[in-house]
């Protein structure tokens, strides 16, 4: 592939973007994801807008997943009558494979640390086709691999668009 950031997860923007598939290939988590976006601080965008990757694949070496942990939540009917409601959940780790056969939304990464003998641990919002949960993996190495650039972050464009519209 053309482009490859190394260890620069807090160098995109996820919000919004998708994960269409999650697997595990020779101890690596592979993610083929669409849409997420290159800051202007990564290492391959020369743009000084953010931009965005129509489609990629990131890598995390050596991953393992800590916890998946299912949101809070609170369902109610159009009365207010509650219907549901549940705290934060863990997810059982004979669960995992299929949570994660599943189609995904990320809505950000929100935490990314250095934890102790060389290993990272990231910690992404991730809305499932039936469920929004929080999903923590560790790993020794991230690679976000792409081919081309599909043109400006949707929120560039949305702040351009503001812009123009002051000016007329």
């Amino acid at each position: 592939m053309k482009y490859i950031a190394v260890n620069e997860l807090d160098n995109f923007e996820y919000h919004d973007a998708y994960i269409d598939k999650i697997e595990f290939l020779n101890g690596r988590m592979l993610w083929e994801v669409r849409d997420i976006n290159a800051t202007t601080e990564n290492s391959q965008n020369g743009s000084d807008k953010h931009m965005c990757i129509e489609n990629a694949l990131m890598i995390f070496e050596d991953a393992k997943i800590e916890k998946i942990i299912f949101a809070a939540c609170k369902i109610s009917d159009a009365n207010g009558v509650l219907i549901k409601h549940r705290e934060d959940t863990p997810a059982l780790p004979n669960e995992y494979n299929k949570i994660l056969d599943d189609y995904f939304v990320i809505y950000g990464l929100n935490e990314l640390t250095v934890i102790d003998n060389g290993k990272y641990r990231a910690h992404f919002d991730i809305l499932g086709s039936h469920d929004y949960f929080y999903f923590t993996i560790t790993f020794t190495e991230s690679m976000i691999k792409w081919d081309n650039f599909g043109g400006k972050a949707w929120y560039e464009k949305a702040k351009d668009l503001r812009k123009q519209r002051e000016r007329e």
